[in-house]
């Protein structure tokens, strides 16, 4: 299963807090339930 990542801002943001910091774990967690890994493009 894929999973995209998107941001639109209208000014210039940090996306650590997207990644590492959210609420719902960050983007960066799905990994760990990834064995196969993901990617940006």
């Amino acid at each position: 299963m894929c999973r995209l990542f998107g941001l639109y801002a209208n000014m210039p943001v940090d996306v650590y807090f997207s990644f590492f910091e959210s609420p719902v774990g960050g983007f960066a967690e799905l990994s760990y339930g990834n064995p196969s890994g993901w990617g940006v493009a």
